[in-house]
Formats: C-alpha cells, sequence, structure tokens
C-alpha cells in the first residue's frame, strides 16, 4: 500500500495552525539567512498558507482512519489489527478479554 496514504490513515492531521507556523518560521529562517524577502512579501506568503492550509487539511482528513479502527474484534474470540493499527490488518493481537501484563 502507499506509505504516504498509510501515514495519512494512521496519524492524526496536523492543523491549519500548525501548518501556519511552521511555513512563518521557514520564512523567518530564509529571511535571517540571506533571503531577500521584503515585509509585504513575507506578509503575502503568511496570507496565503492561512487560506491553503485549512484547505490542505481539509482534503488529507478523509484518508484519516477513526482510532476505533485501530483494534477490531473478530466473532471467534481474537483480537485482530485494524486499519490503523501499524500491524498489519487483520493481524492476531490478542485473545478477546486477555490483556498483556504490562498493560
Amino acid at each position: 500500500m502507499n506509505t504516504v496514504k498509510n501515514f495519512a490513515k494512521s496519524e492524526p492531521v496536523i492543523s491549519a495552525a500548525t501548518i501556519s507556523a511552521l511555513v512563518a518560521a521557514l520564512v523567518t529562517l530564509l529571511v535571517e539567512f540571506g533571503v531577500p524577502l521584503d515585509d509585504g512579501q513575507q506578509t503575502a506568503i503568511q496570507g496565503l498558507v492561512a487560506v491553503l492550509a485549512p484547505v490542505a487539511v481539509i482534503l488529507v482528513r478523509k484518508y484519516v482512519t477513526a482510532n476505533a479502527n485501530v483494534v477490531e474484534r473478530a466473532q471467534d474470540g481474537h483480537v485482530l489489527a485494524g486499519e490503523a493499527n501499524e500491524l498489519p490488518t487483520n493481524t492476531h493481537v490478542r485473545e478477546v478479554g486477555k490483556l498483556d501484563e504490562s498493560v
């Protein structure tokens, strides 16, 4: 399966605020290293990101699997890994009712 799609399905979507903060930090870093961006250009970049970041989050959100699918219960008494689990889907995790001692 596609690695990017797997990551999007198993990890929570980062927020638009996180994306905006990362871009603001990147713009500041570039300016400090001599990239010629005036105040107006910096504001324009950050404004564009403020508009596009929520759209990106909405588009990726449809690929995120709910946490309820991390583990599925099978009818035969086995707990199986769900789509959002790091294990392959339908991998035997444990017997129903038996928890790991370390949990």
